[in-house]
């Protein structure tokens, strides 16, 4: 009999390799879903059909794509009203077998991972968290980090980010400007390791176009706060209510920036708003690793230095006391929040568990429907929603008083709502037919006049063609870097080659690569010794390069050009592909199926529903809210005032939101019921499963396979998942330090639904992975290809402690039995 632990990872693993080898089969036989997808054979002749029902029933070639197809996504709500036979066999059978019939590039072409290879790895993760929740085979138990225990990282996320300690903006002085005219400016001191500057904010302005101008959007650069004058009380002074009335008349004398008045009134402090937001825009900036390094920032940050005289110092001394008044009342307002909410963490809980149990989300909904107002919810329900508004009156309170760049956010988000025309919107809502509009908005964009190309196609293409535009600018670079023709044209022509002679040159590549793959060498082979020659000598300074020897640049960036080229040809032909589907009927066609199915809903529903009356309620809270803002920045208020006002501010307005839901919930045409419906059925597979267990002993027994080496190879792969939880622990503390966040995740868990930590962890760890690692993509692409892979092989460094998965053998041999066992079970009731 196996362990807990190793019966757990067992299933994981032959859960992981079943649906990795149906992802890589269904575009190829896609009728193996089952109804109310057909395959093609019985498409083409009708007498056939019943044929193919039958088979369809006994097809097991798929079962887990099939189980999931057909009990989760035939019965989306969306698509139950629509013709399932016309939609899946007549427009999405034939745009995949079109789009499987063109000759895209896939990761072995690219030597990276395509994005579709990306995305295919995530749903993969997810089905295997999906499977793995449903089907058990009996007690099992994950294995744990002895190390990754919350407490661990609370206590690391507790410093502060290190560049944020680095730089400040301590003071700021008023100065008289030179020339003909001379008129007082304020300049701000910046601290950077014990180094004080002064700037402008002009300056400020000129590095960030500066900065703008080489990067040429190669970086992303925060957004540079606008200019703003105005002057902020001394919160420090207020809140202590001058308690200290030993304070000398000296320590209170007039500075050019800092400017107190009589004894007992009111001080202010000359730009302090405009310091917060520079200082964030700041930090901002160095919390990026390349930007931090930037040559620009640096001398910002060295020059012109500067020394604090004797009223600069009066002013830091001051503004270092509102910046620790600040932050102790953002302190406290925290904890006030925490106070308040754990106060009412007994219902929560109750609430919790109400939800997650069988029909819990068709019970919610069901409330929100027929209660009418929020004093007819049920009790618990009532006590949801105050949690809610303490969440919402401290998210509004971060977002507009709290934080650094608070005044320039607030100001901007009082512009849009001055600049929104909220009555035309309103009108235009309430007198139009959105479906109609709808309908007219498809034909006129999908409309094909005369046989010419539809308004969706032009601009479509359009985009596709600025996108070949600039890979060939980048083609022709690289060809003026190889400055020899025969050795470009045989990495354009290699791009073009068919699929059998594509595949035995990237089985050269494997068989040729060493410490790095050399994937021109299979491609120049057929062309003179002299070129053959040439490439070989520009490869060995490439490699020279890479590994700091000593090397010729210009004959190593040649092998980079190659590469360049090799990659930049492949992604011009993928585009060319893509504007050949565009203009497709199967592509027109699926499109305005697929807008008709989940739009037109949404839009009859919303129109029933008096969404209109929803914009005038949403114009008067944001009209709210700013005046709300505006009183708590010029009050006198505690923060347990001032979090009262928010919530009340909330409390104001959420009889008026909920309206809106419980109309939209009146008037959907069993479209929410049904989807809540549908998501109950998700979370009852999830935490119930199926009743049979998966005998992995019997399954085990019947392939005679030697035990020992069998459960060897589960336990490295138990071994491997630990390290990785560890390893990922790590990571995770280092970034929560790098953007000094702090907060973890509360609430509902995976476990309340029957998933898997590990399983969760892997989806959400290979989302951020690849999103990370293809904006670091974007910006190389930037680069010289030398300077470009010098940073990539930095970036492998980086990740050269993560743990390798383990190669398996044994557990390789109980994957067809492994199928048969699990078809049958996800089959049975």
């Amino acid at each position: 009999m196996a362990s807990p632990i190793r019966r757990h990872y067992l299933k994981k693993l032959l859960i992981e390799q079943e649906i990795a080898d149906e992802l890589s089969k269904v575009s190829k036989a896609p009728e193996a879903l089952g109804l109310p997808i057909r395959s093609r054979a019985s498409n083409r002749h009708p007498q056939d059909a019943n044929q193919s029902v039958e088979a369809a029933q006994h097809d097991d070639r798929l079962p887990v794509l099939r189980f999931i197809f057909q009990q989760y996504v035939v019965t989306f709500p969306f698509l139950a009203k629509t013709d399932q036979e016309a939609f899946w066999s007549g427009k999405v059978v034939p745009f995949v077998s079109s789009f499987n019939g063109k000759r895209m590039s896939s990761s072995n072409d690219r030597a990276e991972l395509t994005k579709r290879a990306k995305f295919g790895r995530r749903i993969q993760s997810m089905l295997v968290m999906l499977i793995g929740a449903g089907i058990s085979s009996g007690i099992e138990q994950a294995a744990t980090a002895a190390d990754s225990s919350d407490a661990s990282l609370e206590s690391t996320t507790s410093v502060p980010n290190q560049q944020d300690v680095l730089v400040d903006i301590v003071a700021v002085r008023r100065v008289l400007s030179d020339g003909r005219v001379r008129r007082w400016h304020c300049e701000f001191v910046v601290s950077y390791n014990g180094t004080l500057t002064a700037h402008r904010y002009g300056s400020f302005r000129e590095l960030h176009e500066a900065l703008r101008t080489q990067l040429k959007d190669r970086l992303t650069l925060p957004q540079l706060p606008r200019k703003e004058k105005s002057k902020q009380r001394s919160y420090f002074q207020y809140f202590a209510s001058y308690e200290s009335d030993n304070m000398s008349d000296g320590g209170n004398a007039a500075t050019p920036a800092y400017r107190s008045e009589t004894k007992g009134r009111k001080s202010s402090l000359d730009r302090e708003a405009q310091r917060l937001t520079l200082r964030a825009y700041l930090r901002a900036l160095l919390r990026s690793p390349e930007l931090a390094k930037h040559s620009l920032v640096l001398r910002f940050l060295s020059t012109p230095r500067t020394a604090l005289s004797e009223h600069d110092e009066l002013d830091r001394v001051e503004r270092r006391k509102l910046d620790l008044a600040r932050e102790s009342q953002r302190c406290r307002f925290d904890d006030l929040i925490r106070e308040r909410t754990s106060a009412l963490q007994q219902t929560m809980n109750s609430f919790k568990s109400d939800l997650i149990k069988e029909g819990g989300i068709t019970r919610l909904f069901a409330a929100i429907r027929d209660c009418q107002t929020i004093a007819d919810l049920p009790e618990n329900y009532r006590v949801v929603l105050s949690w809610g508004r303490i969440e919402l009156a401290a998210t509004l309170h971060r977002m507009f008083l709290s934080s650094d760049n608070s005044s320039d956010l607030f100001a901007q988000a009082k512009r849009i709502h001055t600049l929104m025309p909220y009555t035309l919107i309103k009108n235009l809502l309430r007198f139009s037919n959105p479906v109609l509009m709808m309908r007219s908005m498809i034909d006129l964009f999908l409309a094909t006049p005369f046989g010419r190309p539809s308004l969706f196609q032009r601009m479509f293409s359009s985009n596709l063609h600025a996108q070949i535009k600039e890979l060939d600018a980048r083609i022709r670079r690289a060809r003026m870097s190889i400055n020899d023709d025969l050795i470009c044209d045989a990495v354009e022509r290699s791009i073009l080659a068919d699929e059998t002679q594509r595949l035995d040159e990237y089985e050269e590549q494997v068989a040729a690569a060493a410490e790095y793959m050399d994937i021109l060498t299979p491609i120049v082979r057929v062309l003179p010794a002299t070129q053959q020659s040439y490439m070989k000598t520009a490869r060995a300074h490439w490699v020279a390069a890479l590994d700091c020897s000593p090397h010729d640049v210009a004959s190593a960036r040649v092998y980079g050009s190659a590469l360049d080229l090799l990659r930049c040809s492949t992604l011009r032909r993928d585009q060319q592909q893509l504007m050949e589907l565009t203009f497709e009927t199967s592509t027109a066609a699926l499109l305005k199926d697929i807008v008709s199915i989940f739009y037109e809903p949404l839009v009859r529903m919303y129109k029933a529903s008096s969404v209109h009356d929803s914009i005038s309620d949403f114009a008067r809270f944001a009209d709210d809210c700013m005046q709300t803002v505006k009183e708590a920045e010029m009050s006198t208020t505690t923060p347990i005032e001032q979090l009262q006002a928010f919530m009340n501010l909330v409390e104001r307005h959420e009889e008026s939101f909920f309206r809106f839901v419980h109309n939209a919930h009146n008037h959907d045409e069993g479209l929410f019921t049904d989807l809540m419906g549908w998501i109950d059925s998700i979370v009852h597979f999830l935490r119930s499963g199926k009743s049979r267990l998966l005998d992995l002993d019997d399954l085990i027994a019947i392939t005679a396979l030697d035990e020992d080496k069998l459960w060897k190879e589960v336990d490295d792969y138990i071994h491997y998942t630990v390290s990785v939880k560890q390893w990922r622990k790590k990571k995770l503390r280092a970034q929560l330090a790098a953007t000094n966040h702090f907060d973890m995740p509360v609430g509902l868990s995976g476990k309340d639904f029957g998933l898997d930590d590990d399983d969760l962890d892997d989806v959400y760890y290979e989302q951020a992975s690849d999103d990370e690692q293809e904006h670091f993509e974007e910006l190389m692409d930037k680069h010289d290809p030398l300077v470009a892979e010098m940073r990539r092989r930095m970036r492998m460094k980086e990740r050269a402690n993560e743990p390798r998965r383990p190669v398996f053998s044994y557990v390789n041999h109980l994957s067809l039995p492994f199928k048969r066992l699990l078809s049958r079970l996800l089959l049975s009731d």
